[in-house]
C-alpha cells in the first residue's frame, strides 16, 4: 500500500507541477501579447502553414484592403497569411520567420 500511495503522490505532485508550467507559459504570453500590442500596428499568430491563429481585425486597414479588393476572410482564422505578401518577398519573409523560430541570428527582414 505504501507504493503504491508513495506512486500516486508522486503523480499528483508532477500533475500540479505542470500545471503551474502551463498556466505560468499562458500568463507570459499574455503579457508579450500586450506589450506587442502596443508598440506594433498589428500582432499576428501564425501557425506553421503561416495561416492566422487567432482574428486580426487590424489586419485589412494596416494593408489598405477595401472589402472589395480582398477575396474570402482577409483577417480571419485560418487565412493564408502568405497571400498578401508579394511573391517576390515571401522567401525572405519565411527566412526572417524560420529565423526567429530556430532562435538564430540573422540580419533584419530591410523591408
Amino acid at each position: 500500500i505504501s507504493v503504491s500511495s508513495f506512486l500516486v503522490e508522486k503523480w499528483m505532485e508532477e500533475r500540479e507541477r505542470a500545471s503551474l508550467q502551463m498556466l505560468a507559459s499562458e500568463t507570459a504570453q499574455r503579457a508579450v501579447y500586450k506589450l506587442l500590442s502596443v508598440i506594433c500596428d498589428v500582432v499576428l499568430r501564425l501557425g506553421p502553414d503561416h495561416r492566422l491563429l487567432t482574428e486580426a481585425p487590424k489586419l485589412r486597414p494596416l494593408l489598405m484592403a477595401s472589402q472589395s479588393s480582398v477575396v474570402g476572410t482577409f483577417g480571419a482564422v485560418g487565412s493564408d497569411f502568405l497571400s498578401h505578401i508579394a511573391p517576390a518577398d515571401r522567401p525572405r519573409f519565411l527566412d526572417f520567420i524560420s529565423s526567429s523560430v530556430d532562435g538564430v541570428s540573422r540580419p533584419s527582414i530591410n523591408w
